[in-house]
Order: C-alpha cells, then structure tokens, then sequence
C-alpha cells in the first residue's frame, strides 16, 4: 500500500519537474519580441503529442532524438541570446532614392533647429546592421526622413531628448523615443567616467556599423561616435564630414555620390 503511495507522489514530482520546466521555458520564449519562438515551441509539442497518440513511431523518434537540436537552435535564435552577442542581421544595400539624397543634410539640420530651441538630441544612425534586436521603440514612422516632418516632432510634447531618434541611411526616419536594450550589463574600462550614452553607443559601434551622435544645446556642438572613436565639440559641417566618411551614400543611379565632402554653409548660419 506505501509502495502504492509513494509512486503516485513519485510520478506527481516528476510531472511537477517537467512542466515547471516547459512553464518557466515558454516565458523565456515569450520575451522574444522579434522571432515568434513560443508558437513554434507549442507547435512542435504538440506534433509530438499527436504522433505519439495516433502511433507514428518512426515520427515520434525522429521528433524525440531531434528534440537536443532543436532545444539548441530556440536558444541560438533567442532575442536576448543574440543582445548578448551581438548577432546582426545585415540590412539588403538599396538604392537612395532620389527624395532622400539630402536625409543627412535634413537630419543635421533639425538637429540645430533642436538646439536653437534648447532640446538635446541623440540620434542612431542605422547602416547594414540591423538594430531592432537591440532598440525598443514606441513610435514607429519608417517614413522618409523629411526636416520639416522631424522638426515638428521634436517640437512636440510626445519628444523625450533623453531618447534616441533613430533613422538609416536609406534615408528613412524610423521612430523617435528609442532606448537601447540589455546594453548596461556589459562594460568598458573607466567607464564610470563617461556618460551613459556614450558607454552604450561605443559598446554598439564597436560591434556594428552603427553611427551614433549627440547634438548637444548646452555646447551648441555635436559629438560623433564611429567604431568606437568619440570626436567631441564639432560644429554641424565637421560632424556632416565624418558620418559622411563612414556611410557611403548611395545615388539614385546606383553610383557611390561624389559629394561626400560637400560643405552646406546653412548649419554654419544656423550656429550663430
């Protein structure tokens, strides 16, 4: 009769162990905003259920010995594994087109309509790596990146200078209000001594092609992070110049543009 017992609360144990397990693993999965891992976890648990209960051996093994591999390639395509790591997707190059030649021109120039009028400005400027695994953004536009348009955002009560208004070189503005995820557990040596966009701007351009600038109203001058490297105190033309350098716009006709280094005398206007 003990024996009896004792193998009821032994099987409530183990089946209290494997479902805390596929509990606690589904949240994990749940996190994942981007890849909809928990869909095809259930999916796979419940293909293996119904091979089991209709008596497809050979399915029900190769789903069972395969079950290693594929518990390893959820955790691989985690977001959270891929923050940790810094696995980039590679944006497809495009062609500019011909509206959005300027995007730089007009980003820099809202950037001073934003410290005329006393607002910081952070801004991402996304390049072949794909960010979305490591941005959260509230308000997604994905629209051409139009001064006027950015300007009136910045403008506006909903605009936190405190976050990062995030565009890419293809010329579109895709959100304003984003913040960077899961950046703060890794660390640079001194790095108490810089401030918090600066640590998690360096860690992100030095793992990807990412360009990061600050426009900075207290100082009227920009700050520029490339790879790692900070040029501090530029007025508007020599930031233009270095994220020019590392960008390498494309022109509607598919040539690398030859203005590269074009000085556009409105950002020194705007700086007095």
């Amino acid at each position: 009769m003990f024996g009896f017992g004792f193998s009821y609360i032994k099987d409530g144990i183990e089946i209290l162990f494997f479902s805390s397990i596929i509990y606690y693993f589904s949240l994990w999965l749940k996190k994942d905003r981007r890849h909809n891992l928990l869909v095809y976890f259930y999916s796979y648990c419940a293909f293996f259920s119904l091979a089991s209960l209709i008596h497809l051996s050979t399915i029900s093994a190769f789903l069972l010995y395969s079950s290693p591999i594929i518990l390893i390639l959820f955790i691989i395509f985690h977001q959270d594994i891929l923050q940790k790591n810094f696995i980039t997707m590679r944006n497809k190059p495009l062609t500019l087109p011909e509206e959005a030649a300027d995007w730089l021109e007009n980003l820099i120039r809202a950037s001073l309509h934003g410290i005329n009028n006393n607002k910081q400005i952070l801004c991402v400027i996304e390049h072949n790596s794909d960010l979305k695994p490591f941005l959260d953004l509230p308000f997604i536009f994905n629209s051409p990146l139009h001064q006027n348009m950015l300007t009136l955002l910045i403008d506006s009560n909903n605009f936190d200078q405190h976050k990062l208004v995030w565009c890419n070189t293809q010329g579109k503005l895709i959100g304003i209000n984003a913040a960077w995820v899961n950046t703060h557990n890794q660390s640079f040596q001194n790095s108490k001594e810089l401030p918090a966009w600066q640590q998690d701007a360096m860690l992100m351009t030095l793992k990807t092609d990412t360009i990061v600038f600050k426009a900075d109203p207290i100082r009227r001058a920009f700050d520029v992070i490339v790879k790692g490297l900070v040029y501090e105190n530029l007025s508007a033309n020599n930031a233009l110049s270095i994220i020019k350098k590392h960008v390498t716009p494309v022109n509607h006709k598919g040539d690398i543009s030859h203005d590269s280094t074009r000085q556009t005398p409105f950002f020194e206007q705007q700086n007095h």
